[in-house]
């Protein structure tokens, strides 16, 4: 590409030029920044540490689906991105597809919960669930989700 010299008119092949590296450079640096930004997310919330304990693997989903809801898992907001699946074992907790990355689909079963303190999440009522003995993380849910659930405690 020739150099430009301050006050010459850009080519249309420099512009063109200019236009195709920009879009290329998206293209390829916006999935790798969203992918690690997914990844750090799944480390500070906790989801992680969860993982290594509660890591549904691959046990078959069962039970109500409920999605579209606003959740924290530790201090980490997720914003209708989660889906539970309450039965009478425990729930399961997964990532949609475009957060995966650092997500694993958990199963928390209910005897791990050790306690639902009560709790405001943006005005609403929450409860949030301490997980595992002793506290491996956090979980907060709505309190209307949780009166869904086969243990509504």
């Amino acid at each position: 590409m020739p150099a430009l010299v301050p006050g010459s008119p850009m080519t249309a092949a420099s512009i063109l030029s200019i236009f195709f590296v920009s879009i290329g450079g998206f293209l390829i640096g916006f999935p790798l920044i969203w992918c690690f930004v997914i990844w750090l997310l799944s480390h500070f919330s906790g989801w992680q540490r969860l993982a290594k304990r509660y890591a549904a693997g691959d046990r078959p989903v069962s039970g109500e689906k409920h999605s579209g809801f606003q959740a924290l898992i530790g201090g980490a907001r997720y914003r209708q991105v989660i889906t539970v699946h309450f039965n009478h074992d425990g729930f399961f907790m997964e990532a949609n597809p475009f957060f995966k990355l650092g997500h694993p689909r958990l199963f928390i079963p209910w005897l791990d919960v050790h306690s639902r303190t009560p709790c405001l999440m943006r005005g609403w009522k929450a409860k949030r669930l301490s997980i595992g003995e002793p506290v491996i993380g956090t979980i907060t849910l709505p309190v209307l989700l949780l009166n869904s659930s086969p243990t509504r405690k």
